[in-house]
């Protein structure tokens, strides 16, 4: 099975999708191309980059490339060539990118997923107070597990983020850093500069309310919380 691990490549902004996952397949095949290059080359716009995009610089980078339609019977192939990438309509029609590496992970009625068989190719990090959980590896596996209601994971670690809330505040228009009484002139005062960072912000303060109220939470996670098990500071 191919290591997630081995060929991440991070997106910089929600537009990179496509170049991300062109970045991955081109890294498993030992070339190393950079986001910037990719996107110049696929002629990525404020839309995302087209799977006609994708094709041509992957052509151009002397690859053979092939665009198929398909279903989720696609996984049922024997021998199917990896990794590839796959374009999804998401919900609310949305498109996005998918690398596939493997398709023993891809949870259906037939194999549910299972944490304990995911290879250490999957890692949720739940922040609290926030009562979120970020998954760094292995979310596509876990959506389609999601979806099909089938299989369990787990939480690998959880960060403590509560001491932050002594120091940072966020208004709606700025983060700061409790450190002068005036707030017009602390020199710590950011603001916050698109939609990402804005609802960041909202998400961060409604955590600063969810920390008044422990009882709200998973006992498991409480239990972790006041033993610090598995929790990273």
């Amino acid at each position: 099975m191919l290591s997630y691990k081995n060929y991440y490549v991070a997106q910089v902004d929600e537009m990179d999708c496509g170049v991300a996952a062109l970045a991955m397949v081109l890294k498993h095949y030992g070339s190393t191309y950079s986001l910037a290059y990719l996107r110049q080359k696929a002629k990525t716009d404020l839309e995302g980059t087209s799977a006609l995009g994708l094709m041509k610089t992957a052509e151009s980078l002397d690859f053979e490339t092939k665009a198929i339609q398909a279903d989720m019977s696609l996984f049922e192939v024997e021998d199917l060539p990896l990794p590839f990438i796959a374009h999804v309509i998401k919900e609310g029609g949305l498109l996005h990118y998918y690398v596939v590496l493997s398709i023993k992970y891809i949870a259906n009625s037939n194999n549910p997923f299972s944490i304990e068989e995911s290879n250490g190719n999957v890692i949720n990090v739940y922040f609290y107070p926030l009562g979120i959980a970020l998954c760094e590896r292995g979310n596509h596996s876990q959506l389609s597990a999601k979806l099909k209601g089938v299989g369990e994971t787990s939480i690998e670690r959880i960060m403590n983020i509560e001491h932050v809330y002594d120091h940072v505040n966020y208004d709606g228009i700025y983060f700061y850093h409790i450190f002068s009484e005036n707030e017009e002139t602390n020199p710590y005062r950011f603001k916050a500069q698109n939609r990402t960072e804005f609802l960041a912000g909202i998400i961060f303060e409604i955590g600063r309310l969810l920390k008044n109220y422990p009882e709200l939470f998973p006992e498991e996670i409480k239990f972790a919380i006041n033993n610090k098990e598995k929790i990273k500071q």
